[in-house]
């Protein structure tokens, strides 16, 4: 498949999350990929929900699949796209909560999930076509912009 301009491959790896490093070390190794050039698109417990921020490298935040990823590479230099989900409500277990389906999140209504998911594609294609650094700019600037002063 091509995005702007530019082959890419989508893989939804079909291990349990907690394992995802073993597919995505398949696939880099078998295509010979660079994985400074791999993009994880990731829930994110601690981005507010609704919110999508673009990281490069760093820790994995507690992410056991990001966390595998990072294993299994043996490095983390690879560009996240964290999808903020936010906290789970009172009296859920936080694992329970990122396991459930998303459509199962009673907090969510259809164009908030929306939202999200078009967020993400648009940082992924910004990442793509201009690289991470004009990617993070356009994005995060959205966020900012939507926050009252004061």
């Amino acid at each position: 498949m091509s995005l702007a301009g530019r082959k890419v491959l989508l893989l939804k790896a079909q291990t349990y999350m907690n394992l995802s490093g073993e597919a995505v070390r398949l696939i880099v190794t078998a295509q010979k990929f660079d994985p400074s050039k791999l993009i994880v698109i990731h829930d994110d417990l601690d981005l507010a929900e609704g919110r999508v921020r673009i990281k490069v490298g760093g820790g994995h935040g507690g992410h056991k699949g990001v966390a595998s990823v990072a294993d299994c590479l043996d490095s983390e230099n690879f560009v996240r796209v964290r999808l903020g989900i936010g906290r789970p409500p009172g009296g859920v277990d936080p694992t329970e909560f990122v396991l459930t389906a998303f459509d199962e999140h009673d907090e969510h209504d259809e164009q908030s999930k929306k939202d999200l998911i078009q967020d993400g594609l648009q940082a992924v294609r910004l990442i793509v076509s201009h690289g991470v650094e004009r990617a993070q700019n356009v994005l995060h600037s959205k966020y900012k912009a939507s926050i009252p002063a004061g």
